[in-house]
């Protein structure tokens, strides 16, 4: 689990971080990285999904075409996020 989170987009990992592992609410989430509430429940949902790929492939399930991280080039690609196409991890 480690390993697909840390395979996660900044603000992706950092919602997932906030709300799970940190226990905050989404109202918390949202004023301790300065989002609005409605984007750290999208964030959520699309982090959810990452994993879930993520995991798979982790697990060899055969899910890589549907991967939303580039493995090998230390780039982590957004293919239907909120807006950027592809940022450096």
């Amino acid at each position: 689990m480690a390993r697909a989170l840390r395979a996660l987009d900044l603000r992706y990992r950092s919602v997932v971080v906030c709300r799970y592992l940190l226990e905050m609410s989404e109202e918390q989430t949202a004023a301790a990285l300065d989002i609005p509430a409605g984007t750290v429940k999208s964030r959520l949902h699309r982090a959810g999904q990452l994993l879930r790929v993520e995991l798979a492939h982790l697990r060899g399930d055969g899910a890589d075409t549907e991967r939303g991280t580039a493995s090998d080039s230390g780039t982590t690609v957004d293919p239907g996020g909120d807006g950027d196409e592809e940022r450096g991890r």
